[in-house]
């Protein structure tokens, strides 16, 4: 009875401290957008608003770190397996990132607002002309001196396994000619639970979701920055997927 308690007092503070954030965030990103003008994210101020808010809110959430291996401070394109939207909070409180989201992201409450100002780039895979226009936009950001991150299983996965890597997006590192880094990520599975609340799974309701990830305590995860592929034109992308798929596995399996 006392745990319920406690837990519905956690869930209280936090969801609270979440949406106040939230709103906070998006009167940061309005101002930054008045003062910095066009593309406000890719200046040096911008990616420091961007990164420290993200870290503020892994803080609310009470998410612990544990990093492995060095991560490039280049212009990079970084892959992860993807196992919840709480990657997005980690890997961007971790360094300053432009992200490649699915294109419903971008209609979420608050999220989806803040998620389109402050430069997230997003995607219907189902579209190929869609694909193709990203590719775009994913060399043009690591032209401007920007490191991206896409996560190329296509969707998300329990955490126990690493889904094939989709090559398609690859194509921008190639044509960019620009270093690409591995990352895996690694929740450790919360005590009393038979299946983790983690993983954020394709048919999960978001907001169920997010109730599952304030009843914790705690959320431990460990990232691990693998080894950097440098002079990516040699390669053929799908070269670079299947590299890529084999050290995530590695890490993680």
């Amino acid at each position: 009875m006392l745990h319920k308690v406690f837990t519905s007092v956690r869930v209280f503070i936090k969801g609270i401290l979440v949406v106040f954030h939230l709103l906070f965030g998006l009167l940061i990103v309005a101002l930054s957008c008045q003062l910095f003008k066009h593309e406000w994210h890719f200046s040096s101020p911008g990616k420091f608003i961007v990164k420290y808010w993200l870290w503020a809110l892994r803080k609310i959430l009470n998410v612990r770190i544990t990093v492995d291996g060095v991560v490039s401070h280049k212009p990079v394109f970084f892959v992860s397996n993807h196992i919840s939207w709480t990657d997005i909070i980690i890997l961007g409180s971790l360094s300053p990132l432009t992200f490649l989201s699915r294109s419903d992201v971008a209609d979420w409450p608050l999220i989806g607002r803040l998620s389109r100002m402050s430069g997230t780039l997003f995607i219907d895979r189902e579209t190929k002309s869609a694909i193709v226009q990203v590719q775009q936009q994913l060399k043009d950001t690591l032209e401007k001196n920007k490191s991206v991150l896409i996560f190329p299983e296509g969707g998300t996965s329990d955490g126990k396994q690493v889904k094939p890597f989709k090559s398609p997006l690859y194509q921008a590192a190639v044509d960019s000619n620009c270093e690409i880094q591995s990352i895996a990520l690694e929740y450790e599975h919360p005590e009393g639970y038979e299946t983790s609340p983690i993983p954020y799974i394709d048919d999960d309701v978001f907001f169920s979701h997010m109730l599952g990830i304030l009843k914790q305590k705690e959320i431990n995860v460990k990232v691990s920055y693998t080894h950097i592929i440098s002079d990516t034109e040699n390669y053929h992308r799908k070269e670079l997927a299947t590299i890529t798929h084999q050290t995530v596995r590695a890490v993680l399996e």
